[in-house]
């Protein structure tokens, strides 16, 4: 199995849990004279306790979520647009799973389907992060995806954003639909093999369905003047 690794030129974000988000509730409503004042109202411990729950409940925490970052693994296939010479036209096919605190990326599977000359097949050093966001009203899924093949001193770097809808009741499903990622890639070369440099272009990465169906979602038709 592959480890996924954080990339060393940015800092990893943390995912907040529900406890953390009563913390941040907290220091929305002023803190302490927020609960001091609760106090003074004659609200009760257990009073005060179930106020904080209902406004999470009504509020959201608009963070990724265990279920949201299980949703999220599986297998993702990506293509490239652009680049020179056999920097260009990469594509592959990868397997992971998305970690909780920062999104590493923990990989059971890599493969170029098409590589050029400049990586093997199996990528050699492979990983990343993708960082979630789900709205808890609507259950739409955003967020970031950095993720990295390095070989040599060859290294494929891509950097795009997330988007999908989890499904499942109440937004608890195990699976997200017309998920995708797009934004843009850079290759830095070592102009070995030959033609192997730097260059640069857009990426469209796409979560394949459990039929093994890899389509990036159609775009939304627009109204007809």
């Amino acid at each position: 199995m592959v480890e996924g690794f954080r990339l060393s030129n940015q800092t990893p974000l943390t995912s907040i849990d529900r406890l953390g988000c009563i913390s941040v509730i907290l220091q929305e409503k002023s803190g302490v004279r927020f609960f001091n004042r609760l106090q003074a109202e004659g609200k009760s411990m257990k009073e005060i306790a179930i106020l904080l729950v209902a406004t999470l409940l009504i509020n959201g925490c608009g963070t990724s979520s265990t279920r949201t970052q299980t949703a999220a693994g599986g297998t993702w296939s990506a293509m490239m647009l652009g680049g020179e010479g056999p920097a260009s036209g990469f594509s592959f096919v990868t397997s992971f799973t998305v970690g909780g605190s920062g999104g590493g990326l923990t990989l059971s599977s890599f493969q170029f389907e098409t590589a050029g000359a400049c990586f093997p097949v199996n990528g050699d050093n492979v990983g990343g992060t993708m960082v979630l966001v789900e709205n808890q009203t609507t259950f739409q899924v955003t967020g970031t995806i950095a993720f990295t093949v390095q070989s040599g001193s060859n290294t494929l770097t891509l950097n795009g954003n997330v988007t999908g809808m989890e499904n499942g009741i109440l937004g608890n499903g195990t699976s997200l639909s017309n998920a995708v990622a797009t934004g843009t890639w850079t290759f830095t070369g070592s102009g070995t093999p030959a033609g192997c440099n730097d260059t640069s272009g857009s990426f469209t990465m796409t979560q394949c369905t459990s039929s093994g169906v890899c389509t990036p979602p159609a775009p939304q038709n627009q109204s007809l003047r």
